[in-house]
């Protein structure tokens, strides 16, 4: 493996023409072994998803995506010639459901991995009862909180995030506050993994380009409600009228949204991906927020993002109505590639090998039935793929944590009474820095 030769190889100090034939011979028998050897059971994914509630509007987009992604594997021959099936199992936004039906659909349907497409709250309980004590690969598209990704270690644990790193998607959006020139700022965030992260993450990056900063925080509960004034008021105090929404979208941001404009409390909002709902300025009122700049987890432009747009699109009627589905389709093909490496549908085995086949080297393999198949033929050679996919960012570090990050720059247009998008930026983990993408058409959109 390391390029060294062992003197006592008995093949290695044979003639050359000798050493040719035996190495054939092993490619034969290996090669025989592996058709013999293949699971006679399909590769079966579960899939816990908000479908309806509180994000219901992430779900079901997401399980579009895995569907549109079990499609392409199955055209292209599925996996040792048997298709793979995908389970689904409803959360309803509650992380209690979410554990119980990961926990279905392991003991009952005897899926080999997860694909979480939920929230912080609900990805950690899925996380905490199932994928550690059962170890069950589990590979989550929507949580972005880091605390879920802070013990696994050495590619040792059994969950993986696929999207972005939270600093992807709060780090920009700190960047873009700071250059509007203020230095009060409240954070209204939801009191879980997902806001505490997002609180942290955006006060960390606007500290450093802002020393002299003054950032309130106010934290709202895990629920629905009618009013968050109080917090609101607590939070906006001594001129902080600059807020950053770090909260789910309805009864929980549209509310406090609509007070700060209400009570004369807020002068700039600014937005993450969960207010990226055109349903939230319809109802509000598009008026009030124009021109106001939002950020969302996101894939940036690329090949493989054309193809997921246009075959979504053309499967589904129209495409993806919120941002991070596209996640769920690399979700599914990683799984797939990665039970091919292993000869296996046992998880353990799947976690051994999903490094390998999600970072390089290897041939860089993205999206649709084509891309898969030849994916599939190469492994079956022997040789390594490196899966990009529709993201372009499956790269991941030892502790399934992903190393490139993509967010998407948005703003209201009350004229047209849209969301438009600006562009996109590229995050390197490594050396935490971001590169701007503008859309095209888009001129004078540069952010920072």
């Amino acid at each position: 493996m390391n390029g060294m030769m062992r003197l006592a190889d008995p093949v290695a100090l044979a003639p050359l023409a000798l050493r040719t034939v035996l190495f054939a011979g092993a490619i034969a028998l290996v090669g025989t072994a592996t058709a013999q050897d293949r699971p006679t059971t399909p590769l079966k994914i579960g899939m816990v998803g908000d479908f309806t509630g509180q994000a219901g509007a992430y779900g079901q987009p997401s399980k579009n995506a895995a569907q549109l992604a079990v499609d392409d594997v199955n055209a292209a021959g599925g996996l040792w010639g048997k298709p793979v099936e995908l389970l689904f199992g409803e959360a309803s936004s509650n992380p209690q459901q979410a554990l119980s039906e990961a926990q279905r659909l392991v003991t009952i349907e005897k899926v080999q991995a997860l694909i979480p497409t939920i929230g912080s709250s609900g990805s950690l309980a899925v996380k905490e009862g199932v994928s550690v004590p059962d170890q069950i690969l589990t590979m989550c598209t929507a949580c972005v909180s880091p605390v879920h990704t802070l013990d696994q270690k050495n590619f040792e644990g059994f969950f993986v995030r696929l999207r972005s790193p939270m600093q992807a998607m709060m780090g920009p959006l700190a960047k873009v506050v700071s250059t509007s020139g203020a230095t009060k700022v409240c954070v209204m965030y939801v009191n879980n993994a997902y806001g505490q992260g997002a609180l942290a993450a955006f006060s960390e990056t606007f500290k450093q380009l802002v020393p002299d900063a003054s950032i309130q925080s106010a934290g709202i509960p895990d629920a629905t409600a009618t009013t968050y004034l109080a917090e609101l008021k607590q939070c906006t105090a001594d001129g902080h009228d600059v807020v950053v929404a770090a909260a789910y979208g309805e009864g929980q941001s549209d509310v406090f949204m609509r007070e700060g404009i209400e009570y004369s409390l807020v002068k700039t909002f600014y937005f993450d991906e969960d207010q990226e709902d055109p349903s939230i300025f319809e109802r509000l009122g598009w008026t009030s927020f124009d021109g106001l700049v939002g950020l969302s987890g996101s894939a940036v432009p690329g090949p493989g993002l054309d193809y997921y747009l246009e075959a979504y699109t053309r499967k589904f009627g129209a495409p993806p109505s919120v941002p991070l589905s596209e996640m769920a389709y690399d979700g599914v093909v990683l799984t797939v590639l990665a039970a091919a490496k292993a000869n296996s549908t046992t998880s353990a085995d799947l976690r051994k090998v999903f490094f390998e086949v999600a970072n390089g080297p290897g041939e860089k393999i993205g999206p649709g039935p084509e891309e898969i198949k030849k994916a599939l033929a190469l492994i079956a050679e022997g040789k390594d793929v490196d899966y990009v996919g529709v993201t372009g960012m499956n790269e991941y570090d030892e502790r399934g944590e992903n190393l490139v990050g993509g967010a998407k720059f948005w703003h209201v247009d009350a004229e047209n009474a849209k969301l438009v998008t600006d562009g996109f930026v590229r995050y390197d983990a490594a050396s935490q820095t971001f590169e701007f993408i503008p859309s095209e058409g888009c001129t004078n959109c540069k952010p920072f």
